[in-house]
């Protein structure tokens, strides 16, 4: 369980406090970084697509690990390459699609933490 709480909570910070103090060493206007503490949404928001995940089955052969487990093994390889695209962005040059790295971070951890808790 603890594993768990480290994987589900890691990419909070990372997509949030990490993420603006990247953009602003990097130089970023502060209107770009201001954009940023909308990325934190995902958490709050995600009682809107949490019975989603709850009542559907998982992706493909996925449903046959349970809702659960299933969900976990579609949603961690997704977070995995969202972390890695943000890792590899580049925020000067495209701060729209680093952003955009950290939004789907975002919300694959979300979710990802809502097959947790479950």
């Amino acid at each position: 369980m603890a594993a768990y709480g480290v994987a589900a909570g890691l990419p909070l910070p990372l997509s949030g406090f990490t993420f603006r103090l990247w953009l602003s060493e990097g130089g970023v206007s502060l209107a770009v970084i201001g954009l940023t503490a909308n990325i934190g949404l995902a958490y709050a928001l995600k009682f809107l697509w949490a019975p989603v995940l709850d009542q559907m089955r998982a992706p493909g052969a996925l449903h046959r690990l349970g809702r659960r487990r299933g969900w976990l093994l579609f949603i961690q390889p997704a977070l995995v390459a969202a972390a890695t695209l943000l890792a590899l962005s580049d925020p000067v040059a495209a701060p729209a699609a680093a952003i955009g790295a950290a939004g789907l971070v975002a919300f694959l951890s979300a979710s990802q933490d809502i097959v947790v808790d479950a």
